[in-house]
């Protein structure tokens, strides 16, 4: 007898690179079958070499199919094309069908999306036949990315992303709070859960206001009030510009705090704040070095290749820049009152303060299997990371580490991740617990340092791109409603 399922999904590549282990989550326990076209078998085929989270995920799905059992072979036709079906089962209850079909009739379809359309083809010919003894079974082809499920529409298949229906969440990190200016002097150590009932984990920032106006900045620790002293905090060479940064540059200089995480607009000063914290917590003993990590992603419509440039130091070095530009930036305003500014001496400071600071860069590619110990750890553009290299890389970190985490999801230059998909979200979404294991501290930077040119891109760009994709969103969803109907 055959075995029953609720729906068909059919899976473009970009669900295994995403995460190889979507599989499981999309199959629900063996209640939908999935059907991976033979396009995606080869797609997948040709990204298992090289040092990439995608690569990653292309070797682990080839280890999860290595393990599957075939159950049968066969053969499905209209009359017109024959497709050969082999089913396969991975971990007791993951029904796998690999299909491919004689003849695509694509012959005058653009190279450059014929892989798209014969993976559609696929799930248009699930979806028109007699696939399974089961009567009317929905076939739904699933993608990452916006320009396949368009086509997919336009050619009458059923298509849905895996985040499709998920909200944007804002996170409500900075509170402000009113309370009487008599008690303002009084809020030092006090129970936040005592001051403000409806505290809840999210809120690791205050800012509380009295009748007259006076604002007084707060950070809870351990759930207990504790008042930051502005005038001390910007004495460092690096100084805090606003209450933004006064929060994040706390955080990443308390060492109560193992992780923190900065969710920050572009030119908010994020890179800057997050190595001259590093710099402070050395120069107060609680560290032996800093590391410095960013994911290799090109921030480019289409990535330049960076395999022909000699030499694996200066391969990697125009990803470090932000990194480079910050040591120069410290390096200027330390020599200010020395009147010795120009370059050389700049560039001398630099390497001294790389040496003082044992300031070390670090490739995500080669840390699987290595242990950092005392470290104060930055990891950079973390909305770019998928959740595996997240996980790849705090795991390198022992019980004597500190990590700063951050990044922005109006950033996102991985074409295998979304806002909802990448790291970033993923330990956004934790700043809504309380754990037990780590000490978390979470803020946001949403005021512009760097200039003005800076502040009016962020706002007539990534204002554009969010909204635009939103309705672009919602106009397939109509459009499968009205097909649907």
């Amino acid at each position: 007898m055959e075995q029953k399922f609720e729906k068909i999904y059919v899976l473009d590549t970009n669900i295994i690179l995403n995460d190889a282990n979507n599989i499981f989550n999309i199959s629900q326990g063996g209640n939908n079958l999935l059907v991976l076209p033979e396009t995606a078998i080869d797609e997948l085929d040709s990204k298992k070499t090289g040092f990439e989270e995608i690569n990653f995920q292309a070797r682990e799905f080839g280890r999860i199919l290595s393990e599957a059992k075939v159950l049968k072979t066969s053969k499905l036709s209209d009359g017109k094309t024959l497709a050969t079906i082999m089913r396969v089962k991975v971990k007791d209850d993951v029904i796998i069908d690999i299909v491919s079909l004689d003849d695509y009739k694509l012959e005058h379809v653009d190279k450059s999306i014929i892989n798209d359309r014969k993976i559609i083809k696929v799930a248009s010919f699930i979806a028109e036949h007699n696939y399974t003894t089961q009567k009317d079974i929905e076939t739904i082809l699933l993608s990452l990315d916006v320009m396949c499920r368009t086509r997919a529409i336009s050619l009458n298949v059923k298509t849905e992303s895996l985040d499709f229906n998920k909200k944007d969440r804002e996170y409500n990190f900075i509170k402000e709070f009113e309370i009487q200016s008599s008690l303002l002097n009084t809020l030092s150590n006090k129970d936040i859960k005592v001051i403000d009932p409806d505290y809840v984990p999210e809120n690791f920032c205050y800012v509380f206001i009295g009748e007259t106006g006076h604002r007084v900045p707060a950070v809870i620790v351990n759930s207990r009030i504790e008042l930051l002293d502005e005038n001390q905090l910007r004495k460092h060479v690096v100084k805090p510009k606003n209450m933004g940064q006064l929060f994040a540059y706390f955080g990443m200089t308390n060492p109560i705090f193992n992780i923190c995480l900065i969710d920050a607009l572009a030119g908010s000063g994020k890179t800057l704040l997050a190595l001259a914290a590093g710099m402070r917590n050395m120069d107060k003993g609680h560290y032996s070095k800093i590391i410095y990590v960013r994911n290799s992603i090109e921030s480019v419509d289409k990535g330049e290749d960076v395999g022909y440039l000699p030499g694996l130091e200066e391969k990697f070095r125009i990803y470090n820049m932000p990194l480079y530009d910050t040591l120069e930036f410290i390096a200027t305003q330390s020599l200010k009152d020395s009147k010795k500014e120009d370059q050389e001496s700049v560039q001398a400071k630099v390497e001294e303060l790389k040496l003082k600071y044992n300031i070390e860069t670090c490739w995500v590619g080669e840390m699987r299997g290595r242990t950092f110990s005392n470290a104060f750890v930055i990891i950079d553009e973390v909305q770019n990371m998928s959740r595996k290299t997240a996980q790849l890389v705090l795991s390198r970190l022992d019980d004597t580490c500190k990590a700063v985490c951050i990044g922005s999801n109006r950033q996102i230059d991985n074409m295998y991740v979304n806002k909802y998909t990448n790291a970033m979200s993923v330990l956004l979404e934790k700043a809504e617990e309380e754990h037990d294991e780590v000490n978390l501290f979470c803020t946001k930077l949403d005021k512009v340092v760097r200039g003005r040119i800076t502040q009016w891109a962020e706002k007539i760009f990534a204002n554009w791109i969010w909204r635009n994709t939103n309705r672009l969103h919602s106009r397939i969803k109509r459009r499968q409603h009205l097909r649907s109907s």
